[in-house]
């Protein structure tokens, strides 16, 4: 309704998604009915974001950040195991207690320094009977240590495929579980810390040598591995343990090392 007051008025009326109008406003009533306006947008093609993957880059840039800058001195502990599968006494078993040097994580390092401080081992009757002989050696704490050796999905990325699968809480912070595979038989899990992005856990599991490795008469099935790292006092994170098993099937039995 529009009284004297509002004559020779002009009221604009506009609505997202309706053409605009001006009306000129004269004594008497007013019912307004605007016209739909269609726009022809632009193609647009929406490309899904990989954070699994945006995760990998990002831990791996932050290495340098959340891993110690220095050398450093370790001391651990070694176990390894020989035995037939499904049967639980072992054929060999060694103990070490081994000092290591942990180079800086500012670049890649493949190797590194191993003592043996003390040393024990157990042989049984069975050691004799086996073709082969099978030992781990005492360099677990650089040879697993995917992080620093930049390793598998650390190395090409753009090799494998990733899906957060979980969210994890730990000292009040998330934890991203994402899970990798690629074509080559390799697969498992990392875990990465999504305020610092850094890795804090690893696990693995590869079947991409079953050809190769295999040592007569046994052919290698598998090779799993579980690295953990633990976080300190100055919040950087060091390695801190690692457990690996692998197996060779032969005609009869299947031999596990662990």
């Amino acid at each position: 309704v529009c009284g004297d007051k509002f004559k020779k008025r002009t009221v604009v009326v506009s609505a997202i998604g309706y053409q605009t109008k001006k009306v000129s406003l004269k004594s008497g009533n007013y019912i307004l009915s605007l016209i739909p306006e269609i726009t022809q947008l632009d193609e647009v093609t929406l490309m899904p974001i990989d954070y699994g993957r945006e995760l990998i880059n990002k831990a791996v840039k932050a290495i340098p950040n959340n891993y110690p800058k220095i050398e450093e001195r370790h001391t651990g502990f070694l176990r390894e195991k020989t035995n037939w599968k499904h049967q639980k006494k072992p054929i060999y078993i060694a103990e070490a207690v081994i000092e290591s040097i942990k180079k800086s994580y500012l670049k890649k390092q493949l190797s590194g320094n191993v003592k043996l401080n003390e040393f024990r081992k157990f042989e049984s009757g069975q050691l004799d009977s086996l073709n082969a002989r099978i030992y781990a050696g005492s360099h677990h704490i650089h040879s697993f240590d995917i992080v620093a050796r930049r390793e598998a999905f650390l190395r090409k990325p753009e090799n494998f495929t990733y899906k957060i699968t979980d969210t994890l809480r730990q000292r009040n912070k998330n934890i991203y579980k994402i899970y990798f595979e690629n074509n080559s038989g390799q697969s498992g899990n990392v875990y990465v810390m999504g305020s610092s992005f850094a890795i804090v856990k690893v696990e693995i599991k590869d079947t991409s040598f079953t050809s190769l490795l295999n040592i007569s008469p046994y052919r290698r099935k598998y090779k799993n591995l579980t690295i953990a790292y633990e976080q300190g006092d100055d919040h950087l994170w060091r390695y801190k343990h690692s457990h690996y098993e692998t197996a060779f099937a032969g005609k009869k039995n299947t031999l596990v090392l662990t």
